[in-house]
């Protein structure tokens, strides 16, 4: 184990200790078009479009806001990966996220890719939420995400083979006081978008749902919510069943290697990416 005194965040987040990454052909998605939502600088959308783009995919980012976006488009140029479109919406305002899925869906030929990273990990006792928050959370997390998975369909915009890529939690296994409506939300990724695997499957869609626990993204190390994550990222390095913490690219390299083709016997597949802490129960 690595002793919590020695273990020491990398200085780019934008790492991998990944082995097939490298392995994977540079050209491997080639003429593919990949959406992510989530976009957010260091993050673990950040790390997805790095690594499709890194083996040739075409890359079109969603954030919450111009200035979030562009800062994640800015740094994949910085590492040679040009984003091919750029978009912002307000995903608590359903009407927003359906109109971004219709205008993404004029504007990419085909999407071969479809990760809705997209989250608010509200941090609330039970008894102190809102209507507002209730709602917001909802749409945020789960409902814009379904409705533009049903712009595409509706316009036909998914290539003939393509990957749905949705990011669930490990808060569905672990309860921590305040993750109410979080740990709801990412359990309704897994009910929602598994019944879309069954419903898409002969049609050419595969479902992977990914359920990461730590990574360590810019919102960890900047502890927005006051919860002491670069500790808990320390400690879990430490303690846990894998000495050290993934990061947003390492996060990248397994859904490239979900979209790669070479697991497509496998849909409505849920995929628990936690250094095994799910497991532990930390």
């Amino acid at each position: 184990m690595t002793d919590l005194t020695e273990y020491e965040l990398p200085e780019d987040i934008m790492t991998t200790r990944a082995r097939l990454f490298p392995l994977l052909p540079a050209d491997l998605f080639s003429g593919q078009t990949w959406f992510i939502t989530g976009a957010l600088l260091n993050s673990i959308t950040h790390g997805i479009a790095l690594a499709a783009g890194q083996k040739g995919a075409q890359i079109a980012i969603a954030g919450k806001s111009e200035v979030e976006a562009q800062a994640v488009a800015d740094d994949l140029r910085r590492r040679g990966v040009e984003p091919a479109q750029v978009y912002w919406a307000d995903f608590r305002d359903l009407e927003a996220a359906q109109a971004l899925g219709r205008q993404a869906a004029r504007d990419l030929d085909k999407i071969h890719v479809f990760s809705a990273v997209a989250g608010w990990t509200l941090i609330k006792p039970f008894g102190e939420l809102t209507p507002r928050e209730l709602v917001d959370i909802g749409n945020i997390n789960v409902n814009s995400h379904v409705l533009i998975a049903g712009e595409f369909l509706r316009a036909g915009a998914f290539a003939q083979q393509a990957y749905v890529i949705p990011f669930s939690s490990i808060h569905r296994h672990i309860f921590r006081n305040g993750h109410h409506a979080y740990r709801g939300t990412k359990g309704q990724i897994v009910d929602v978008f598994t019944a879309f695997a069954a419903s898409h499957g002969r049609k050419g869609i595969r479902v992977f749902i990914v359920s990461p626990g730590w990574v360590d993204v810019q919102r960890h190390r900047d502890d927005v919510d006051g919860m002491g994550y670069v500790k808990g990222m320390q400690e879990s390095a430490e303690t846990g069943p894998i000495d050290w913490i993934a990061t947003p690219l390492d996060v990248g390299a397994l859904v490239t290697l979900l979209a790669s083709g070479d697991m497509d016997y496998a849909t409505g597949t849920i995929i628990e990416f936690t250094g095994g802490m799910h497991i532990t129960g930390r």
